[in-house]
């Protein structure tokens, strides 16, 4: 009888544990993302080589197969293609595939394939695949190793490693009770828009400042480090004035006024750069693509040096002189037209026209005159109308004259 309670309670036990436990959910396959169409690189195609070779359409001598039409379609954009899902849609599509070979063959029957601007834009195609078939395999980014890279970035480290910059400018003024008047009609007329601090304090360095060197730049000293001036930049200032500069937080904060060598400033924070710190495997990936658009072009310029020693080249620089360059006069186009100060270049219409000097110059047409309101044209008065009164007026009978005597 124990043996019985025991395995009925242990299978109790289970039973109880198993409905207390969470349900589980069945393990999901990881999903693989499909790749977009959009993204499929235009060489491939989804056609097997017989599918390829299938005629859908001729055009005279001309042979449209699945594997051109396949290709119009690769050349439209991605949001284009999602409409040729119906066999509707792709009839159109071998209809514009079909209309663009005719039209070649008319133009091929008239001699237009043998136009200058059709040779010229062949010759345009032709030089385009010969440097792109022949500079293809003279370098790849992956030729370019990590020590020629590690190379340039420590050639180059001072682009990617900068201090902390500030542009500041300033006015100088004798006293310090200048200073501080000068302080508070620039803050008066500012008030609370901050976008013109700039424009006047510019418009008050020109006015008060006594700094000849910066008086005419409206008080600029270009930009500043914490040690000083940065390569290219002789303004001097002092390095208490450069601290007071970068404790101002944003651009366009004012500061002062501070005691100088020169006498009293007012500075002004014109921009900030925050200080740039970039390592090796930032900025791996761009030095990479540099190295290896520095190398195409060298080889690119190899190339054609070396095509141009096969060919026979004669210049003649004498002739070069008779070449005339139009100079475009200002205010006109190159074809002597004059532009609309209101805008585009617009024909001047027949009659008057609302700019006097487009109008067209014909003795024989007559210019519309705006319309002025009653009065002197010329000076633009207008009179005044004097009231019409109301009192009803009587006409005067006019009387007849005696008919002249008849004289024997």
């Amino acid at each position: 009888m124990k043996p019985t309670l025991t395995i009925i309670g242990a299978i109790a036990i289970a039973l109880f544990a198993s409905a207390c436990e969470k349900p589980q959910k069945p393990q999901q396959a990881p999903q693989v993302r499909r790749p977009l169409d959009d993204l499929r690189p235009k060489g491939i195609s989804q056609l097997t080589p017989q599918q390829q070779k299938e005629v859908v359409a001729t055009v005279g001598p001309v042979t449209i197969t699945l594997g051109d039409l396949e290709q119009h379609l690769n050349r439209q954009p991605r949001y284009i293609r999602a409409r040729f899902q119906t066999l509707e849609q792709k009839k159109k599509l071998l209809d514009d595939l079909v209309r663009f070979e005719a039209l070649a063959l008319e133009a091929k029957q008239k001699g237009f394939d043998k136009h200058p601007d059709v040779l010229q834009v062949m010759k345009r195609m032709m030089v385009s695949k010969l440097l792109l078939s022949e500079l293809r395999d003279r370098v790849k980014l992956s030729d370019i190793t990590d020590d020629e890279v590690r190379k340039l970035y420590d050639k180059s480290i001072s682009e990617f490693n900068q201090e902390a910059k500030i542009r500041l400018s300033h006015i100088v003024l004798k006293t310090k009770d200048e200073a501080e008047k000068v302080l508070k009609e620039i803050k008066s007329e500012v008030g609370t828009y901050r976008y013109r601090t700039q424009q006047i304090f510019r418009m008050k360095a020109k006015k008060y400042s006594t700094d000849m060197k910066t008086k005419a730049l409206g008080g600029d000293l270009r930009y500043f480090t914490a040690t000083g001036p940065v390569s290219g930049n002789s303004a001097k200032l002092s390095k208490e004035l450069i601290s007071e500069g970068f404790k101002l937080a944003r651009v366009n904060d004012l500061a002062g006024p501070f005691k100088s060598a020169d006498g009293w400033e007012i500075l002004l924070l014109t921009h900030k750069r925050p200080k740039i710190h970039r390592d090796f495997n930032t900025v791996k990936r761009y030095l990479q693509s540099r190295l290896f658009r520095e190398r195409r072009l060298a080889e690119r310029s190899k190339f054609i040096e070396n095509v141009k020693k096969k060919a026979k080249i004669e210049i003649y620089e004498k002739k070069l002189s008779l070449l005339k360059v139009p100079v475009m006069m200002p205010g006109t186009n190159f074809h002597g037209l004059r532009r609309s100060p209101h805008g585009p270049m617009r024909m001047p219409h027949i009659g008057g026209h609302r700019h006097p000097h487009l109008a067209p110059q014909n003795p024989g047409m007559k210019r519309l005159e705006p319309k002025t309101p009653s009065g002197d044209k010329k000076s633009g008065t207008k009179t005044e109308k004097k009231p019409e009164s109301k009192t009803p007026t009587t006409k005067k009978p006019t009387e007849k004259k005696p008919a002249p005597k008849e004289t024997k």
